[in-house]
């Protein structure tokens, strides 16, 4: 199966990542609907699409066409139903199996059999997805896509999770997408946290640790991993971008999954009374 450039893609949550992944998806010239159960989380994922190609059209990156056009292919709903006719859609929502269960089934209900459904989720299980989304959409074997999203902010990302039958043909099918918008794919097994979240969470952790410790304060952390290990931002203010409570709870679900004491969290992260 080929995802052809003028495919609908659709992203259900128009938050941070859902957001960014209708922009980079949109840039490569598909028709992308991001739907929103709320108008106003809509609204506020419009505004940092456009904030996020404005910066770039004063960088000369792009140009206010591209803008215009860019912005003039994605479509913004809060009718799931506006899913239909897509070919491929990711849910970005709250980090919490059952919402996203109960949404993907939505999704199974609404869409072609053919559709691919993915899911941004990197920490909870892409194989408790699959079960729980009953025979229909049941995995043959667990296959993962991670891909690297440059929005609004410098440096994000997104594990894009294959839940269909078809899991090779499905992976193959998503990797051949990331690739065509620009970014790097590669194939993962279903495990906590997957790559980036994974590392970056625990970098942080360590890093408020340190914190903790005297050995730094906050800046001086981040600005010795920006010039020391060309960490884009530090861990630290990666943490603030990413939510601090979910960090918190992306390591807690690491912790309990792995049975691996090295995930759990640092006491001041859930609160971020050092940042």
């Amino acid at each position: 199966m080929e995802i052809a450039s003028d495919s609908i893609v659709a992203i259900v949550g128009a938050g941070t990542m859902g957001a960014g992944i209708a922009q980079v998806t949109a840039a490569a010239g598909h028709p992308v609907r991001v739907i929103d159960s709320q108008q106003h989380g809509l609204d506020h994922g419009r505004q940092s699409v456009t904030k996020s190609l404005a910066g770039l059209v004063r960088r000369g990156i792009m140009t206010a066409e591209a803008q215009r056009e860019i912005e003039a292919r994605i479509f913004w709903t809060t009718d799931i139903g506006n899913t239909n006719d897509a070919t491929l859609a990711i849910e970005a929502i709250v980090e919490r199996l059952d919402a996203k269960v109960a949404l993907l089934s939505a999704l199974a209900e609404i869409m072609a059999p053919s559709a691919i459904l993915a899911t941004n989720t990197s920490s909870l299980s892409v194989d408790a997805m699959s079960a729980a989304l009953g025979d229909r959409r049941t995995l043959a074997q667990r296959t993962g896509v991670d891909v690297l999203i440059d929005h609004a902010r410098d440096f994000a990302t997104a594990s894009l999770l294959v839940v269909t039958a078809r899991a090779h043909e499905a992976a193959a099918t998503v990797a051949a997408l990331g690739q065509a918008i620009g970014k790097g794919a590669i194939a993962l097994p279903d495990r906590p946290g997957q790559i980036v979240l994974r590392t970056l969470a625990q970098l942080a952790n360590a890093a408020l640790d340190a914190v903790a410790d005297d050995v730094a304060g906050v800046e001086g952390i981040d600005e010795a991993m920006r010039f020391g290990a060309n960490h884009p931002e530090g861990p630290l203010q990666w943490a603030r971008h990413a939510g601090l409570v979910e960090v918190s709870k992306a390591l807690a679900y690491i912790s309990a999954a792995t049975g691996d004491t090295l995930y759990t969290p640092a006491l001041a992260l859930p609160c971020g009374e050092v940042l």
